[in-house]
């Protein structure tokens, strides 16, 4: 559904298909996640980590959803259609989504921030990355069990 409200002219069959061939060729892969999407649930966004952990997928890079100046998005945020996420909802989510995915896959990036000189929202996206990165490490730390 998300795909559609973008309008990215792909569909998750589409992202199989490319995962598959991937894989049968034997090519390292590194999937790109967005979290804050427009209408996304935590619970959806969970779903989501849960498949990539299923199909054993080697990477995940993941992004905050950003507005940038002068773009649809940006639109959305100025007419109240689409709000960023906070930092801690968007900390504890990333640490979250990472929780779900499996041990051995690679985590290439986990924020992203956009050009500051364009970056319309979330503002802390660039005035907070140390933080974030942080925060996300301390809420992982938080997840693990304790050990005997």
């Amino acid at each position: 559904k998300t795909l559609l409200l973008l309008n990215r002219q792909e569909t998750f069959q589409d992202f199989l298909k490319a995962l598959a061939l991937t894989q049968k060729l034997g090519l390292e892969h590194c999937c790109h996640v967005i979290l804050g999407l427009p209408g996304e649930s935590y619970e959806e966004q969970m779903q989501t980590a849960q498949k990539l952990k299923e199909l054993q997928v080697q990477g995940v890079k993941i992004h905050l959803l950003v507005a940038m100046q002068n773009t649809a998005l940006h639109e959305w945020y100025k007419q109240g259609r689409w709000q960023p996420l906070e930092f801690a909802e968007y900390t504890r989510l990333a640490a979250d989504f990472i929780h779900q995915l499996h041990k051995d896959c690679i985590i290439h990036r986990f924020a992203g921030n956009g050009h500051p000189g364009y970056l319309a929202a979330p503002k802390w996206a660039y005035t907070h990355r140390k933080q974030s990165a942080e925060a996300i490490i301390s809420r992982l730390k938080s997840l693990q069990p304790t050990l005997p």
